[in-house]
């Protein structure tokens, strides 16, 4: 979201500044602190506020699920149809 939002550079020097490797996966389980670390030094970079930057990334993270769940449903009812077409 921060390189989508502000750049590559901003992101790298919001990685440099806060001390973070940036190696993040889907699906890593990370600690909260270092989210928090990275939102409050963007805010900083960027004069936007934490509260302004945490809700857009809620937006984007919300989003990203939203999308997710849309493309496993019409997966799956894809299949059902497939299994029903086969009955008769």
């Amino acid at each position: 979201m921060a390189e989508e939002k502000f750049g590559l550079d901003a992101l790298g020097q919001l990685l440099a500044n806060a001390c973070d490797q940036g190696v993040y996966t889907v699906v890593g389980n990370y600690d909260h602190k270092d989210l928090v670390r990275l939102i409050v030094q963007l805010s900083k970079q960027t004069d936007t506020s934490a509260e302004e930057l945490q809700r857009v990334f809620g937006q984007s993270v919300f989003d990203n699920l939203y999308q997710s769940l849309l493309e496993r449903t019409v997966f799956n009812i894809g299949k059902i149809l497939q299994s029903l077409s086969s009955v008769s």
